[in-house]
């Protein structure tokens, strides 16, 4: 696990966090705020984003789903 800081995308509060050695994507939650948002790691370092601003292979959640090419809804 690697410790890095990442600023909140919704109030700017720098939160500090364990990332994986995976490239998923994980949400985070500022404690500050208590708002919700993405961090994923990229070959630059990390990338963050607000969820509704995040491409489909960004988000948790959608990520299972976008990989498998299922068609639910």
């Amino acid at each position: 696990m690697t410790s890095t800081s990442v600023t909140c995308p919704y109030c700017t509060t720098s939160v500090s966090l364990d990332l994986s050695e995976s490239y998923e994507p994980v949400f985070q939650v500022c404690p500050d705020c208590g708002r919700r948002f993405i961090v994923e790691r990229t070959a630059d370092g990390v990338r963050v984003l607000r969820e509704k601003d995040a491409p489909s292979l960004s988000i948790p959640d959608c990520r299972e789903i976008e990989r498998s090419g299922s068609c639910e809804q």
